[in-house]
């Protein structure tokens, strides 16, 4: 049984990439929002992957009490990424119409 939850994992974790490879290429000026920047404060946050003076760092202060366990981060996190699915996907629909 673990050896077919790691596939899975593995599966999920390449299933993400495309997620974010789709949401990349047709969110409007990806590079350039603010929701785009603090999702990506939220993942360091999450897979606590961030150090002192990164803005996750100043996030975290901010928005969580300093509190990596809060589960805020994770729901936050998952809601932004639901949102910003959407909306490229809602994009993708407008563009593919044209």
């Amino acid at each position: 049984m673990e050896g077919m939850s790691k596939t899975l994992f593995k599966y999920m974790e390449m299933e993400k990439e495309k997620v974010w490879d789709f949401i990349e290429k047709f969110l409007p000026n990806y590079f350039s929002r603010e929701d785009v920047a603090l999702y990506n404060d939220l993942f360091k946050l999450y897979y606590n992957e961030f150090g002192i003076g990164d803005e996750a760092n100043h996030l975290l202060e901010d928005s969580y009490q300093n509190d990596l366990s809060n589960p805020k981060i994770g729901r936050d996190l998952k809601q932004l990424e639901q949102s910003l699915y959407k909306e490229a996907r809602e994009n993708y629909l407008k563009e593919s119409k044209k």
